[in-house]
């Protein structure tokens, strides 16, 4: 049977609402995101504020995305995700005036908060594509984020290095723009998937998400619960160090400018738009599970290159990262998805929210400190991290026979 999928199956109805929202917020992160390490340490931050700020996000959005996601099942998903997104495109706006690294971390956190949305477009998005071409679609459809990344993180740096700190306050206002024009598609042009006949009051809802997220992972299959542990313990720790201090180890350590990292990083993205756009219609051939290793191999490799600083490793790093990341989105989200049914995946998908994110947050606060300490000795730690990925995904993964719709 041919499980192929086309651009016109992805880009149509919600998928393309949310790929062409990705889009837009993707021109905005390009110019922010890369240089994101830098702009706390141009306001006063050291080394470990960086990590600092990456743990408090992230410890309180992992504990507000269980209620999002619970909101999502039994209130819609449509609603929770057109708020919080207009939340979320404020804080580009504060972002671009704030006066020190302190403000930036109280930003960061509201910006956490508003992230709370995340889960039921992760819905919106799985309950839009049928079950045979997930992870094509996925792949596909996340490769909408990577359009921006080909032209706009050189402008970045072309600003950072012409302008300095105003340049970088910029980059956050433009992004604020295009959020506006990202929140606004999704309000008049995204569907609701999941209608629900009674909606409890919200105080209710808050009480009992915690209650019914235990009894949600006792009915989630044991292959569910592998996948999103060995994802916090293992995937996500691998990558915190490049992900927090590439651009930091990029320019202090190599000695790149902030445009040769923003092309560096337009690079990476072509190579991961390249990817997209020749596998896509076949990536749900492969069993999840190699590619999973595939994943976890780029992770190694990315890391044990990185002990020899210089820009051609730096640039390698970069690619096998972007490679890396299309893989733990699609993949990932993919598989979680064929092993529960639709009326529990919002729940769960938040649960996977909640680990990833809450294994992000203390990955940032011990990345900052062994990134402090020794810059090569982390990504030693870094390279074993994601060697111990690949040997439980060899031993512990196990696809489900029957896909759930």
């Amino acid at each position: 049977m041919d499980v192929g999928i086309s651009w016109r199956e992805v880009f149509k109805g919600n998928v393309g609402v949310i790929a062409l929202s990705w889009i837009l917020f993707g021109v905005g992160m390009s110019l922010t995101i890369p240089y994101f390490p830098l702009y706390i340490r141009m306001l006063g931050g050291e080394y470990i504020h960086i990590g600092l700020i990456g743990f408090w996000s992230n410890l309180i959005s992992s504990f507000l995305t269980l209620l999002g996601g619970y909101i999502a099942d039994v209130y819609g998903r449509k609603k929770i995700v057109v708020y919080l997104t207009w939340g979320l495109v404020a804080t580009r706006f504060l972002y671009a005036a704030a006066p020190s690294w302190e403000i930036v971390l109280i930003i960061n956190i509201a910006e956490a908060c508003f992230r709370m949305y995340i889960p039921a477009l992760s819905a919106i998005l799985m309950d839009s594509l049928p079950p045979e071409k997930r992870a094509g679609g996925l792949l596909l459809a996340g490769s909408a984020t990577i359009i921006p990344g080909l032209v706009f993180p050189p402008l970045g740096g072309y600003l950072l290095d012409t302008m300095g700190l105003n340049g970088l306050r910029l980059c956050y206002i433009i992004s604020g723009v295009t959020g506006c024009l990202a929140a606004g598609l999704r309000m008049f042009m995204l569907k609701e998937t999941f209608e629900v006949s009674e909606r409890p009051k919200l105080s209710v809802a808050i009480v009992k998400a915690w209650r019914e997220y235990v009894e949600g992972l006792k009915e989630s299959p044991r292959g569910a619960l592998i996948l999103i542990g060995t994802t916090a313990f293992f995937t996500i720790p691998s990558t915190a160090v490049f992900r927090l201090y590439g651009v930091i180890y990029a320019t202090e350590v190599v000695g790149l400018t902030g445009s040769g990292w923003g092309i560096f990083t337009s690079i990476s993205n072509v190579v991961s738009l390249i990817l997209s756009l020749t596998t896509f219609f076949i990536l749900d051939r492969f069993p999840r599970k190699f590619l999973l290793l595939i994943d976890a191999a780029a992770r190694v490799f990315l890391n044990f290159i990185l002990v020899y600083p210089s820009p051609y490793t730096v640039l390698l790093a970069v690619v096998f990262s972007s490679i890396s990341h299309s893989l733990t989105f699609s993949v990932r989200k993919a598989l979680l998805a064929d092993f529960v049914e639709k009326d529990l995946r919002g729940r769960l998908s938040a649960v996977e929210t909640l680990s990833r994110t809450f294994s992000m947050s203390i990955s940032n606060l011990l990345a900052g400190i062994i990134y402090s300490l020794n810059a090569i000795f982390s990504f030693e730690i870094s390279c074993i991290i994601a060697l111990l990925d690949a040997i439980c995904v060899a031993l512990f993964i196990r696809e489900p026979r029957v896909k759930k719709l």
